[in-house]
């Protein structure tokens, strides 16, 4: 496909473009902060920037008519409501985490939880110094999935891809689950995953949960 890549130049956008050139992907449009290069016209846009250029991804989306794979954290309601608008006319897929281990481990919290109503819960995550948003979005994902109030602990260290870990305790045993990501090509691998489940679509949103179902 024809993409358009906003956040080339952080870290994830390289991860992303790499694997995507492995896959003969074309690059035709990018976009980071106040660089833009237009190359030809996208057919699918992917977004892993920073939220304050929502309104430039939902525009260029729109613009193209393309389609839209976004990973950009800490977006508001509003946000989110302003994306189901526009995917009455296109395709998009809107996840906080594109790992399919993160959506392995929500898979198994969501079985413990049911089997452990009145026990003690905690979910903590460990992050890169760099990242702005705490908790991180894939934190409040997890803790949405299990649909009740749960105590979230974030620390920011180092050059932590990251981690995301559950507790689930009672007075006479816990029971400890978590992820780690090694390297950010975790990430990458999952939105190539999405990119081939959402050639299809024509319009719809979707979640990265719906890509792994799919």
């Amino acid at each position: 496909m024809k993409y358009g890549l906003i956040g080339y130049k952080g870290k994830m956008g390289n991860s992303i473009k790499k694997l995507m050139d492995e896959e003969n992907h074309q690059l035709v449009y990018k976009l980071d902060k106040n660089i833009e290069e237009e190359i030809d016209i996208p057919q699918l846009i992917i977004d892993f920037s920073n939220k304050s250029l929502i309104d430039k991804v939902i525009e260029k989306t729109q613009k193209y008519k393309s389609k839209l794979i976004i990973g950009t954290t800490a977006l508001e309601q509003k946000d989110i409501e302003k994306l189901k608008q526009i995917s009455q006319n296109t395709a998009i897929i809107q996840s906080y985490n594109y790992s399919i281990g993160i959506q392995l481990l929500i898979k198994a919290a969501q079985m413990i939880n049911k089997q452990t109503l009145n026990w003690d819960k905690e979910i903590s995550e460990i992050h890169h110094r760099f990242k702005v948003d705490k908790p991180s979005g894939t934190a409040i994902m997890i803790k949405n999935s299990l649909d009740q109030e749960i105590n979230i602990t974030s620390k920011r260290l180092g050059n932590v891809f990251g981690e995301h870990e559950i507790n689930f305790s009672s007075l006479e045993e816990i029971i400890t689950i978590k992820h780690q990501a090694l390297t950010r090509d975790v990430f990458a691998r999952g939105v190539l995953k999405s990119v081939n489940y959402i050639k299809d679509k024509k319009n719809g949103y979707y979640t990265f949960k719906d890509v792994m179902e799919g």
